[in-house]
């Protein structure tokens, strides 16, 4: 499923509770009012050598026919000579299944696709499906509907299958399980738990040899794999190489050597229309995400001097790397205006048919790609700040450097800020069939990078370099309320989704204090905290680490937080620091530097 929200999840539906009962009732009196599902070819969510099963669904009858259709494929098409007796937790059930068609096909109103695997073939062998990614697939989508103690007994009857799986030779739908559960701790706020689970999806994608290209790999040419089973191959790495890429540009974690050099970008299968979701823009995802990874680490030891930081050849590299990527991606995935301060009506009608046409959230991959921007020109902006920097004090080429910086920063955020207000607007008043394209909710690190450099700019730098910023007629009335509905829209998911202080409780805080503090500013004047001022009783904001699906309330240990670069040693007004191995070292930097 998409990674952590419900990217995918209709309008309608996300006010539904799913009730297996009320389903099966109206089944039972009436004749199917949707479309029929496309025919598949035969394929198998399986490995490749369980192949054989039943593909086709009775097209001409009633949904019940097809549940029973699928109900009945172990018994069919399965020989098994294993007469244990199964484990009750891991056993499938008819509400499971029909939880599952409810989502895959909008209730019935499309054809079965998601962007990860092949979801006809997940309906029609629901039934002899492994048991750990049936039930990995039914706790991501329970998290979205369903109350949370339902969605956790889904990922700890997962996690029993997951032991018995781990036991076995290494398959592609044990790759799949370990990247659902990995989505569904990242969703519920344990990035840490999340990671455990990707690290068994890349060891298991490297023995199984899942990141070279089917296509390129004889040693499958004995099973012949259908194009959608090849395509399904690659859905599965893509999936773990995202989840690697987006954690690396959190945190340290890339411990496991993985590349995408020797896999195709995700495609689509036709049969006769596509059998998978839209997922063309993952790939250039992956890009600025290693970007931003490489950045992130790179800063996280602070130059000797502001000198050095101003002329580093390394940070000229990562400007042309940036560069090159963005040359190189595909315009018709970008959302950008003329104009960071606004988004115009006719370029509304422009980043609406993108969207349709591509059938991609593209306001996901633009703020990622304006993050990007951020993130690379953000430590040299925080020059901006210090006394020993003032405009009019340094030379002509020093200032023309920081003033780019503070530009380009400046322009990343308003675009982050505008798109938000877009997305929004268009997820509530869309087209109702597009409006899950426009799901925004998962853009937490940009909104991040966007208020940070927006509350730099009023609370901290001297406003003598406002004169130097080529960007004029910004409404802060507008930006304060987007960003205020920006941080009330996160506070509210992380109160409905984490089971506690998670991933989104330290950023919420922060944000929130920002914002206050950007208020104070412009309601009542200059605020300034100095940041040396050592009388202060400082709160660090981090990361609780909590087990999902245990009682245990107190945290087994609190860390850094999850975002691109912090507050690289800045304090928020009324006592609020982040926690994170770089913080104190920034501060003494910007001291030293003052």
């Amino acid at each position: 499923m998409n990674a952590v929200a419900d990217a995918n999840a209709p309008s309608d539906a996300s006010s539904k509770s799913i009730k297996p009962n009320v389903l099966i009732a109206e089944w039972l009196m009436k004749s199917p009012s949707f479309p029929p599902l496309l025919p598949p070819v035969t394929g198998s969510l399986l490995s490749p050598e369980d192949a054989q099963q039943n593909t086709r669904f009775p097209w001409s009858h009633s949904p019940l026919n097809q549940f029973m259709t699928a109900l009945e494929t172990p018994f069919i098409n399965n020989e098994s000579h294993n007469w244990e007796m199964e484990d009750p937790d891991l056993i499938p059930s008819t509400s499971d299944w029909l939880m599952m068609w409810a989502e895959i096909t909008r209730y019935g109103k499309f054809a079965p696709m998601d962007d990860s695997f092949d979801a006809e073939a997940f309906l029609l062998n629901y039934f002899s499906l492994p048991p750990v990614f049936r039930l990995a697939e039914c706790a991501i989508i329970a998290h979205l509907y369903l109350p949370s103690e339902t969605a956790v007994s889904y990922y700890v009857r997962a996690r029993k299958a997951l032991i018995q799986a781990m036991e076995q030779p290494p398959t592609l739908a044990t790759v799949q399980a370990c990247n659902t559960l990995c989505q569904f701790a990242l969703s519920k706020g344990q990035p840490v738990t999340g990671i455990q689970f990707l690290r068994m999806s890349l060891n298991m994608i490297l023995e199984l040899r899942l990141d070279v290209d089917p296509d390129d790999s004889p040693w499958l040419s004995h099973l012949d794999l259908t194009p959608r089973q090849k395509e399904e191959r690659r859905r599965a790495f893509w999936l773990a190489y995202w989840q690697i890429m987006w954690l690396d540009s959190n945190d340290d974690i890339k411990d496991v050597e993985i590349n995408c050099d020797r896999i195709k970008a995700p495609g689509n299968v036709m049969d006769p229309g596509p059998v998978f979701d839209y997922c063309a823009t993952r790939k250039w995802e992956c890009e600025f995400l290693a970007v931003i990874g490489t950045l992130r680490r790179h800063y996280g030891t602070p130059p000797k001097t502001a000198t050095d930081l101003l002329q580093s050849a390394q940070i000229a590299h990562y400007k042309m790397r940036l560069k090159y990527i963005q040359s190189i991606t595909p315009p018709e995935f970008l959302l950008l205006s003329e104009s960071p301060t606004s988004i115009s009506s006719h370029e509304e009608v422009i980043f609406g048919t993108k969207v349709t046409e591509t059938r991609e959230n593209l306001v996901l991959f633009s703020l990622l790609y304006n993050s990007s921007i951020s993130v690379l020109h953000r430590p040299t902006m925080f020059l901006a700040s210090l006394k020993s920097y003032h405009p009019l004090l340094i030379s002509q080429e020093t200032r023309c450097t920081i003033s780019d910086s503070i530009t380009q920063c400046f322009s990343a955020s308003l675009r982050i800020i505008h798109l938000f207000h877009f997305a929004s607007h268009m997820y509530k008043h869309g087209p109702e069939k597009d409006r899950f394209l426009y799901h925004f909710l998962n853009g937490t690190d940009s909104y991040f990078e966007s208020v940070i450099v927006v509350w730099f700019l009023v609370c901290r730098m001297e406003p003598a370099w406002w004169s130097y910023i080529p960007i004029s007629h910004v409404d802060f009335d507008d930006l304060r309320r987007w960003m205020r509905q920006m941080v009330d829209a996160l506070t509210s998911r992380s109160k409905k989704e984490e089971d506690g202080p998670g991933f989104l409780s330290p950023i919420t805080q922060c944000l929130d204090a920002m914002l206050k503090e950007i208020n104070c500013v412009k309601n009542i004047g200059d605020i300034q905290l100095d940041i040396s001022d050592e009388n202060t009783d400082f709160v660090e904001l981090g990361m609780q680490v909590l087990s999902i699906g245990t009682k245990e309330s107190s945290p087994e240990k609190v860390i850094e937080p999850y975002a691109f670069l912090g507050l690289l040693g800045y304090n928020i007004a009324g006592g609020l620091r982040w926690k994170g191995r770089s913080e104190e070292s920034w501060r003494l930097f910007w001291k030293l530097n003052g």
